[in-house]
This record gives structure tokens, C-alpha cells and sequence, in this order.
């Protein structure tokens, strides 16, 4: 029978526990939702983590096997142990498996439950618009019926699969992102902010650790689920 398995870990903090385990090679497939996160998919060595807040279970031991055992118990110096509680054991295996790495790291960070603004994918800082709804880096992608995004102060400059170039939004710009198109946040001013409209508003965001933007080929008619990739100018507009 197929299928696939996943070890389900607690966490107090999601940040400093994706920070440990991809310290030690594994890589962030998933996380969600993309503002305040509530848990991520980490995999590596052949497992697949899914650390959980709302996860109420007891913290397991895990076991690497690995060619070069000290060399990975160096990156384990300051404890074998996880904040989450989660053991990491490290033993000798019989053959070489290649695992592979993150070209960039992605880190996510929560401000005190008392403000207003939390830390999202790619370091942005996110403010939750709609009250009743409580709730980057890298190449990634969201499952999302509709997106926009409107560039409400300062700058970001975005880069897009199939739409050439990286582009730069200024205030009064905006672009529909259509589903699943993948992209990346490059960089951004000081003051930088944006309105994001998301349908629905809390949505799973996936990293591709393979596409490299920007792509070769500019297909700016190209489809993504019926819908196509739109950037509007505020200075071109009557």
C-alpha cells in the first residue's frame, strides 16, 4: 500500500523550533497560514515533520543516520534537544543518501500576543484587516482562488513566474496573483506596506526548492487555473 508518513511535533514557538531543525538539513516545504503561522512542514533524511501549536502530544525522539555522525553532532553543540522538547539522536548509517539544502533560509518570528502586527513569510510584518477573522524568501506558491496585492506605502520589488523581469511596485500599484504562480519577494523599503485580498483569506503556502526565478520563457498570456498574471501601474492610469 502507498502512502506517505508524517511525525506530528507540539511547539510553544514555531519560529525557534523550525530554526533548530533546519539548522540540523531539513528544509520548509509548507507552512500556514502565511500571517501568524500556526504550524510548518519540515522534511529531510528521509521524515517528514509537521510542527504543530495546536498539536497536544508528547515530544518523540528522532533518529538520523548519517554517514558523518560527529559532523552532524557539531551542528547539535548546544543540545540535542529541540525547544519543543523534541530528542535528536544521531547515529552511524551503512550508505550515503543525498540530502538536499535550501538555497536560502527561511525564518518565521511572532511579536508579543498583544500587538497588532505579527511576522509572516518573508519577513513581512502583517496586520489581520478583518477582525472577526482571527486566526518569501523563498520560491513559493499559494492555493488560493483569488489574490491581490496593493502597494499602499513605500516599495517591493517581486519577481514572477513567466512575467519576465523582477518588477518593482510603488504606491498605487498592484497585481492580481493568479493560483499557484510562483514567485518570490526579493527585497523592500523602509515603510514598505501592502493591502493583501485573499480568497479564502487563510491559505496554504508551498515552497518550490526547484524552480529558479526568473524563468527562461516571458509568457505573460499563460494561464494559471483560468486566470492570467495582471500588473497595474498607478502612473499609467487615467
Amino acid at each position: 500500500m502507498e502512502g506517505q508518513g508524517i511525525i506530528v511535533l507540539p511547539s510553544k514557538d514555531l519560529s525557534e523550533d523550525i530554526k533548530f531543525f533546519t539548522n540540523i538539513g531539513f528544509r520548509q516545504d509548507q507552512i500556514y497560514p502565511a500571517d501568524n503561522p500556526v504550524f510548518s512542514v519540515l522534511s529531510a533524511y528521509g521524515l517528514t515533520l509537521r510542527i504543530d501549536k495546536e498539536a497536544y502530544v508528547a515530544p518523540p525522539t528522532i533518529h538520523i543516520l548519517a554517514e558523518n555522525p560527529d559532523k552532524l553532532t557539531k551542528k547539535l553543540s548546544s543540545g540535542n534537544t529541540a525547544p519543543n522538547g523534541t530528542m535528536v539522536k544521531v547515529l552511524l548509517k551503512s550508505t550515503e543518501i543525498h540530502i538536499p539544502q535550501p538555497a536560502q533560509k527561511f525564518e518565521v518570528t511572532h511579536l508579543n500576543e498583544s500587538d497588532s502586527w505579527v511576522v509572516g513569510r518573508a519577513g513581512m510584518l502583517y496586520r489581520d484587516l478583518v477582525p472577526s477573522r482571527m486566526g518569501g524568501a523563498l520560491v513559493h506558491y499559494h492555493k488560493v482562488m483569488f489574490q491581490l496585492i496593493y502597494c499602499y506605502k513605500g516599495w517591493v520589488k517581486v519577481v514572477y513566474e513567466d512575467q519576465g523581469k523582477p518588477l518593482t511596485l510603488y504606491p498605487g500599484d498592484c497585481v492580481i496573483q493568479p493560483p499557484e504562480i510562483r514567485h518570490q519577494v526579493l527585497e523592500c523599503g523602509d515603510g514598505f506596506q501592502v493591502i493583501e485580498i485573499g480568497v479564502p483569506a487563510q491559505h496554504m503556502t508551498t515552497f518550490d526548492h526547484h524552480l529558479q526565478l526568473p524563468t527562461v520563457e516571458y509568457r505573460p498570456e499563460r494561464e494559471f487555473s483560468d486566470q492570467v498574471f495582471c500588473h497595474h501601474l498607478a502612473k499609467n492610469a487615467v
